[in-house]
């Protein structure tokens, strides 16, 4: 999926303040693209755009948010899945 003009512009100009260590405008223009729905990938050879997943991405587990604490009344879910896991994630 290609990225929308008015996004590319917003990481054409990301690009520029990087490579000026203008590192406030382009954690900004980071912020922006990525309330527009997109994610940037910084790369050895520039950048890519890819959409924002529509859940939370954790590079580690040390990344995870604890969980809150649970009600006094508790209960278990379980999930069977069968193939595809990639739909499951």
């Amino acid at each position: 999926m290609s990225a929308p003009e008015n996004v590319r512009l917003l990481a054409d100009e990301r690009a520029a303040a990087r490579a000026a260590k203008d590192w406030a405008a382009s954690d900004s223009l980071r912020e922006q693209i990525a309330s527009l729905g997109w994610i940037v990938k910084d790369g050895p050879d520039g950048y890519e755009l890819a959409p924002k997943p529509a859940y939370e991405v954790c590079a580690t587990l040390a990344d995870l948010k604890a969980p809150p604490t649970p009600p006094a009344s508790r209960c278990g879910v379980a999930l069977l899945v069968d193939g595809w896991p990639e739909d499951l994630r």
